[in-house]
């Protein structure tokens, strides 16, 4: 167990104190629970109280944002595979967010009243060749699953950051072992963005889409401490808008050496 207490003293906004907790329980040798508690606050930056500009505009009236985070969870680590699964709840206060309110042109920051924000999280390292006893040209595989959802929706604006959060992120990593000198890496992955975006030309409020990435790096070991790598990005080309109206890259190729002195 581990505890801790803050205090904030401000003339600005007041005193308040910020407690902390920490617990870990051994369930077994290679299961753990784990437990925490924290009450956090931030204060707005000088750029959403002040900043001024054609699209932007602060709010000197804004109040600090103040959260309870709880969080419960589990890891293992097993013959083949490390895992940790997390719960978690926020609560928030105040949350500081840019929006822009339907029909208007200007992004304006403004305290979120209440926002309660709950969420799963799945991680898991596996050990391929350990779990099915083979020799396979796989040597690991990483799993990623993360969802998330909140008690309110930005309806009639757009939000930036606060409410525009990630729903869902599924991420698959697996690495090759051709031979002992050639290796590749593999990356798949799945995003669903709530909330959505101005679009550029039909200057209409459309929805987030999700989408899937595909990208690859491939690396071969010259000599002993040099590393040739040609990496491939968003592999099929796909065409997608992750935040904001701006069009991500679509493929695009790396290459290098690697040299360790």
């Amino acid at each position: 167990i581990s505890a801790g207490i803050m205090m904030n003293i401000d003339s600005e906004y007041g005193n308040e104190y910020f407690p902390g907790v920490d617990i870990s329980y051994d369930v077994s040798s290679n299961i753990k629970l784990f437990i925490s508690y924290n009450k956090s606050m931030r204060t707005p930056n000088y750029t959403e109280l002040y900043y001024q500009s054609p699209t932007d505009t602060g709010n000197i009236n804004l109040k600090p944002e103040n959260s309870i985070n709880r969080e419960i969870g589990l890891k293992w680590n097993g013959r083949s595979h490390k895992t940790t699964f997390t719960y978690y709840k926020r609560e928030g206060e105040n949350m500081i967010d840019w929006i822009l309110i339907n029909g208007d042109s200007i992004w304006r920051t403004q305290n979120l009243n209440q926002l309660s924000t709950i969420g799963y999280e799945l991680n898991s390292r596996i050990d391929i060749n350990k779990m099915f006893n083979t020799n396979l040209p796989i040597s690991s595989l990483s799993v990623n699953y993360a969802i998330n959802e909140s008690d309110k929706n930005s309806v009639g604006f757009q939000s930036r950051y606060v409410l525009d959060h990630l729903k869902s992120n599924f991420s698959l990593t697996a690495s090759q072992n051709i031979n002992n000198k050639l290796r590749i890496d593999w990356r798949a992955s799945h995003q669903d963005r709530e909330g959505g975006f101005t679009d550029f030309y039909s200057k209409e409020e459309v929805e987030y889409l999700p989408f899937w990435l595909i990208s690859t790096r491939l690396s071969y070991k010259a000599f002993n401490n040099s590393t040739i790598f040609l990496e491939v990005n968003n592999l099929f080309d796909n065409k997608y808008v992750d935040f904001g109206n701006i069009p991500q890259p679509g493929r695009w190729i790396r290459t290098g050496v690697k040299v360790t002195i």
